[in-house]
């Protein structure tokens, strides 16, 4: 007789996505799993009108192309902050004088 040890992992919803031999390779998956549920639930905020299937679908391909996406991000500095001058100083400029983003 044999005993086999299998890790089985289930998503939020007790579906079982997938069952392994390898506690570390079910760790891994569980971990992917939290993180675009997290990323889905991040989603939400700036797309309530897409569904969650749809939410998850951009989550998983945020987890999937991680890497190029982390090398693209990696080229984007902070803006600075722009001081807006006192009212009454001499600096102080018209609002249409201030710097503004070019129209596409």
């Amino acid at each position: 007789m044999a005993i086999q040890l299998l890790y089985r992992v289930a998503n939020r919803a007790g579906t079982v996505v997938g069952t392994y031999e390898s506690k570390k390779v079910a760790a891994a998956v569980e971990a992917r799993m939290e993180t675009v549920h997290e990323l889905s639930a991040k989603l939400a905020a700036v797309m309530p009108q897409a569904t969650e299937a749809e939410r998850d679908v951009v989550a998983e391909f945020l987890v999937a192309e991680r890497e190029n996406i982390a090398s693209m991000l990696k080229g984007i500095k902070d803006l600075p902050e722009q001081e807006v001058p006192a009212a009454g100083s001499d600096n102080a400029a018209p609002a249409a004088a201030q710097e503004q983003p070019l129209a596409a």
